[in-house]
C-alpha cells in the first residue's frame, strides 16, 4: 500500500482509476489547496512506485482517467475531454457547453473512447414533480473527431443519488454499449432500474427496466466478467427507513 496526495492540500477526494497490462495503473483525483479546486494523475507501476505525476488545472474537478494505450491517456473534466501523452503533453482538449461529465463513465472500442454525460432540465422541482436528468452519450476517436452522439436519454433526477449522477456506462458480452441508469415508468412514481442498449451509430435499439416496490436510495453498477452485469441497490420504505440491499444480475432478459 501507498499514501498518495498533493501537497499543500487540505483534501484530496474522489479518486478513480484506469489499469492499462496490469503495470501501468493511472490514477486520478481531485484536491483543494487555499480557495482553489484542482486536479492530478499519477501514473503507478505494479509496486505502486510512482513514475510520474501531473496536475490537470485549477477548478478542475475529474470524473474519470483511463489509459488508451502504452504512452496516451484521457482525462474526463466536468465539462472536457483531454488526451495527454504520458509526458504530460496535452494533444487535444475538447469543451462541452451545457452538459456534466459522469462519474465513472468511460469505454474504449477499437479506437475510439465513449463516455456519457449528464444534462439537467433548468425547471425547477416542485413536490409533485421532479425534473428529468438527461443523459447523452458520444463517441470520440483518439484524434478527438466526434464519430457519433446518441440522442438525449431522459433519467430521473434523484436527490438521493446526485453526487455520482446514478449511472453507468457499460460493455454487454457482444460489446455493445449500454447505459444503466434510474428513471420512472408511466403510471408508477417508484423509481426503476433501466439498461439501455445503443448501436454503433450512438441510437438505442432496446431498453429493459426492473420496477421497484420501494425508493432506491443508493445505487451502484458494475461489469461481470460474462458480460452481464451486476446492480446493488439499497430500498428504504416511505418514512425513508433502510429495508435491504437488492443485488441483481442482470441480462437483456434479467436474469
Amino acid at each position: 500500500a501507498k499514501v498518495i496526495g498533493a501537497a499543500n492540500n487540505t483534501r484530496n477526494y474522489n479518486p478513480v482509476l484506469s489499469v492499462y497490462k496490469d503495470d501501468k495503473i493511472l490514477l486520478g483525483f481531485n484536491y483543494v489547496s487555499g480557495s482553489f479546486g484542482s486536479s492530478r494523475v499519477v501514473l503507478l507501476d505494479k509496486q505502486l512506485n510512482v513514475r510520474w505525476s501531473k496536475h490537470i488545472q485549477q477548478e478542475s474537478h475529474i470524473r474519470w482517467v483511463k489509459m488508451i494505450n502504452d504512452t496516451e491517456f484521457v482525462v474526463g473534466d466536468i465539462f472536457n475531454i483531454m488526451k495527454y501523452d504520458t509526458t504530460g503533453k496535452n494533444i487535444w482538449s475538447k469543451y462541452f457547453v451545457d452538459y456534466f461529465m459522469m462519474y465513472n463513465s468511460v469505454l474504449v472500442k477499437d479506437s475510439n473512447i465513449i463516455f456519457a454525460m449528464d444534462y439537467v432540465n433548468p425547471i425547477f422541482d416542485t413536490s409533485t414533480i421532479l425534473k428529468p436528468r438527461y443523459k447523452k452519450v458520444i463517441c470520440l476517436n483518439f484524434a478527438g473527431k466526434l464519430i457519433w452522439q446518441s440522442d438525449r436519454i431522459r433519467s430521473l433526477r434523484n436527490v438521493n443519488i446526485n453526487q455520482e449522477f446514478n449511472s453507468r456506462l457499460l460493455f454487454n458480452s457482444q460489446k455493445n454499449v449500454i447505459l444503466n441508469t434510474l428513471d420512472t415508468v408511466d403510471g408508477d412514481p417508484k423509481t426503476a432500474i433501466f439498461a439501455h442498449t445503443l448501436n454503433d451509430s450512438g441510437r438505442i435499439v432496446n431498453s429493459k427496466y426492473w420496477s421497484s416496490q420501494h425508493l432506491i436510495s443508493d445505487y451502484k453498477s458494475a461489469l461481470l466478467d460474462d458480460g452481464n452485469f451486476a446492480v446493488v441497490a439499497n430500498h428504504v420504505d416511505s418514512s425513508k427507513n433502510p429495508l435491504a440491499f437488492l443485488n441483481i444480475k442482470t441480462s437483456m432478459q434479467y436474469e
